[in-house]
């Protein structure tokens, strides 16, 4: 997968649009990248809960 396709899968990560194994190539491909300084804060948090989402069961309670 080239880079700029990982970037745009990367960027809409809850997009019905792409597969599960797609956004996890893509995953892959910006782990591989040198830098990240194209990616907000806001778009790797969204990818890391979306990650999180796909290997855990978790409910927050009222106090987190």
């Amino acid at each position: 997968m080239k880079t700029s396709k990982a970037c745009v899968i990367f960027d809409n990560i809850d997009s019905p649009d792409f597969t599960v194994l797609e956004k996890g190539e893509a995953v892959y491909e910006v782990l591989k990248m040198p830098t990240h300084n194209s990616i907000t804060k806001a778009k790797m948090m969204n990818v890391i809960k979306w990650l999180f989402d796909k290997v855990f069961e978790w409910e927050e309670s009222e106090n987190e």
